[in-house]
């Protein structure tokens, strides 16, 4: 953990400067100083989503889900484990058009999202690893149909694409 609160400083510190960010008990409070928006960083949030929620796609096999924070391809490029599941979830779709939340406003000042680049992530993991893949993109959105989607699971608001890794030798 201490590892991981190094690494999410070191990222936050390369934010605007008119975010500020302060470490609580609760996790790590942003504050945008322009528009006095604030936003609770807390990255354990699937949990308590999937723990309120039993019929969550993701309940069966949560228990078994680690998170890491950093450049994804650097990871897997690096790492010796071997998985039964990746799962990405972008956050936000960029679509100008939706109407995002106050919390995808916020991320949006701060995180950088390219679909360009995800498909790119997406297309390099499915060439180093054998095995599945989850993407979560809303229900409406159909950037990552030209990969061969196994299945796909559908929510109220959004969707999880099921594929598989083409790595025979991982």
């Amino acid at each position: 953990m201490r590892d991981e609160s190094q690494d999410i400083i070191k990222i936050l510190n390369n934010l605007s400067e008119n975010v500020l960010i302060k470490g609580t008990k609760k996790g790590y409070l942003l504050e945008d100083r322009e528009s006095k928006m604030t936003f609770f960083l807390d990255l354990d949030e699937y949990d308590s989503i999937i723990t309120q929620n039993k019929n969550h796609i993701m309940h069966k096999i949560f228990k078994k889900i680690t998170t890491r924070l950093g450049n994804c391809l650097d990871y897997i490029k690096t790492t010796n484990k071997v998985f039964d599941y990746i799962y990405f979830d972008f956050m936000f779709n960029i679509n100008k058009s939706a109407l995002p939340s106050k919390r995808e406003q916020f991320l949006r000042m701060i995180v950088h999202n390219d679909i360009d680049i995800n498909k790119d992530i997406i297309k390099e993991v499915l060439q180093r690893v054998g095995c599945k893949v989850i993407i979560k993109e809303h229900i409406k959105s159909n950037d990552y149909k030209h990969f061969d989607i196994i299945n796909t699971y559908k929510g109220r608001i959004v969707k999880y694409h099921l594929l598989q890794g083409n790595n025979e030798y991982y």
